[in-house]
């Protein structure tokens, strides 16, 4: 897997590369490897700008906030998970 550590800002955002542009925030957001939940990383905010995909951890976020860059995404799958009534 191609995720790195990521700088944060003091509000807890990614600190932005040069020249990169915020596209879109989701919240509420869990990070799998395939069809498994990768550990620390199932309660956050992610990030999408014009050079990376950013996952800051709602928990732990110094520790657990990580980035994958967009020349690294080969695919992607999308998941809603509706919890039962």
């Amino acid at each position: 897997m191609f995720l790195q550590n990521i700088d944060l800002t003091t509000a807890l955002r990614p600190a932005y590369l040069p020249d990169e542009v915020l596209l879109f925030v989701q919240d509420n957001v869990g990070l799998y490897e395939g069809k498994f939940k990768i550990p620390d990383h199932q309660n956050g905010h992610v990030y999408l700008t014009s050079h990376r995909i950013c996952y800051v951890d709602n928990e732990n976020p110094r520790k657990h906030s990580v980035a994958i860059d967009l020349k690294d995404v080969d695919r992607y799958e999308f998941y809603v998970h509706i919890p039962h009534c």
